[in-house]
C-alpha cells in the first residue's frame, strides 16, 4: 500500500503522512503516522520509526535521510523529486570553485549578507563604489585622516552646516599674514613677527591689593586714622528731588495757587 502525504492538514501551514515505510539494507521500517508545520521532515537511523523535524536544515550522516520538505503547507517528497529545491542544498556544500563566473548577481545576493569579513584586503577599489553609496553612518570614527585627503580636497561648498573646530585646522588668509588658530586670530607683519593676537590674554592669576599710607591721616570730621589704615566716609547723595508721579495731589501740597480773574493771572507761592 502506498503511503499518503496531505498538505494543508491538520492545519494551515502543515502537512502529515500516513502509511509510510522505509527500507533501509534489507530492513523495512513502518514509520509512525504524524504531522507537522516544521521545514524539513527527516529519518535517523539511530531511531528509525518515527520522523523528526526541524526548521533548519537537520545535520544527518550518510545512513539517514531528507524525506519531506514543507513549503508553508506544500510538500516536496525528497527521494522522488527531479528537481532540487534549494531549501535542499547542504549549507556550504556548494565550493566556488564549482560556480561559473558571473553566475550569482547583484540582485540574487542577500540584502546585508556580505560583511567586511567575507572581502579580501583590497579587493574592492575606488571605481567599484558608486558615487554616494558609502554615507557618513557607514565611516567607522577616525578611519579617515589627513593622509586620505588630497590637497586642496575640501572645499567650504562641500562643508555642511556645524561646526569647523579651529582647534583641529589653521586658517590662513591669501596673504598668509591672518591666521586663524585654536587660541583665536593672529597677525603678522610682512616679517612674520605677531602684530596682534585677537581672542587670547594672559591669565594674571590670583591678585591680593594692598594699601599703604606712610603717616597718620584724618577724615573730614577730624578721626585720626593711623599709617596704613584706609579711611572711610559715609557721604549722602544729594537732596531728593520733588516728582508727581500723578497718584496723589502732591502739586496742591506743594504749591499755593491764587488766580486773580480780574486781571488775568496766576501766581504761585511756594
Amino acid at each position: 500500500m502506498a503511503f499518503e502525504v496531505y498538505d494543508n492538514d491538520p492545519y494551515t501551514g502543515y502537512i502529515s503522512w500516513f502509511g509510510v515505510h522505509i527500507v533501509y539494507k534489507g530492513v523495512d521500517y513502518a514509520i509512525q503516522n504524524g504531522y507537522t508545520n516544521a521545514r524539513y521532515v527527516y529519518w535517523l537511523i539511530n531511531n528509525p520509526y518515527v520522523f523528526q523535524a526541524s526548521n533548519t536544515y537537520p545535520d544527518i550522516t550518510d545512513d539517514d535521510a531528507v524525506v519531506f520538505l514543507n513549503k508553508n503547507g506544500t510538500h516536496v517528497t525528497v527521494p522522488n523529486s527531479t528537481v532540487i529545491d534549494g531549501s535542499l542544498i547542504v549549507p556550504e556544500s556548494i565550493l566556488t570553485q564549482a560556480l561559473s563566473a558571473n553566475c550569482v548577481t547583484g540582485e540574487k545576493i542577500l540584502a546585508g549578507s556580505i560583511s567586511s569579513d567575507e572581502l579580501a584586503a583590497g579587493s574592492v577599489g575606488a571605481e567599484k563604489i558608486a558615487a554616494g553609496a558609502v554615507v557618513a553612518d557607514k565611516i567607522a570614527a577616525g578611519t579617515i585622516d589627513s593622509n586620505h585627503i588630497n590637497a586642496n580636497g575640501i572645499t567650504a561648498n562641500v562643508i555642511t552646516s556645524g561646526q569647523l573646530l579651529t582647534g583641529q585646522v589653521e586658517i590662513v588668509d591669501e596673504n598668509g599674514y591672518t591666521k586663524m588658530t585654536g587660541d583665536g586670530m593672529r597677525v603678522y607683519d610682512k616679517n612674520g613677527s605677531l602684530a596682534g593676537h585677537v581672542g587670547w590674554y594672559d591669565s594674571l592669576g590670583t591678585q591680593n591689593a594692598t594699601f599703604t599710607r606712610g603717616c597718620d591721616a584724618f577724615d573730614s570730621k577730624g578721626v585720626q586714622y593711623t599709617q596704613n589704615v584706609p579711611r572711610y566716609e559715609y557721604a549722602r547723595n544729594p537732596a531728593p528731588i520733588w516728582q508727581d508721579f500723578f497718584d496723589t495731589n502732591t502739586l496742591v501740597e506743594q504749591f499755593l495757587i491764587i488766580i486773580e480773574p480780574q486781571i488775568g493771572m496766576v501766581y504761585n507761592f511756594l
